[in-house]
């Protein structure tokens, strides 16, 4: 799936999991799916489904109408021994109030061979 700013990463990571699950079983491709990784399969379906209703806004600066007093990256940034991931926002300051504008985010699926997690 091309999503270069990663906006649904939640929903493709999901797959991204059950796809490594499958090739850790030596699941074949004409194999027939289990109940567990076949009821994954639809709900991610469903998910997937929803995606088409997510709408971000591009512009940094389209909420404040005055002018920027401060502006900072906020990061976020979390990992199991499943998966782990990161996002960034764009917080800016005004004397209106305080906006915050997703950026960016990348989850990656953790490697077969066990890590520490720190």
């Amino acid at each position: 799936m091309f999503d270069p700013l990663g906006i649904i990463s939640p929903v493709i990571v999901c797959i991204k999991m059950l796809f490594q699950g499958l090739c850790r079983d030596n699941v074949d491709c004409d194999d027939k799916l289990e109940r567990k990784s076949n009821k994954k399969l639809h709900d991610w379906m469903a998910d997937l489904s929803k995606v088409r209703g997510i709408s971000v806004s591009r512009c940094i600066y389209g909420s404040p109408k005055q002018e920027v007093l401060e502006c900072y990256l906020h990061g976020f940034g979390d990992a199991s021994n499943r998966a782990h991931c990161g996002v960034v926002y764009f917080v800016s300051y005004t004397h209106d109030g305080v906006y915050a504008r997703f950026l960016t985010s990348r989850s990656r699926v953790a490697p077969l061979k066990a890590l520490t997690i720190p």
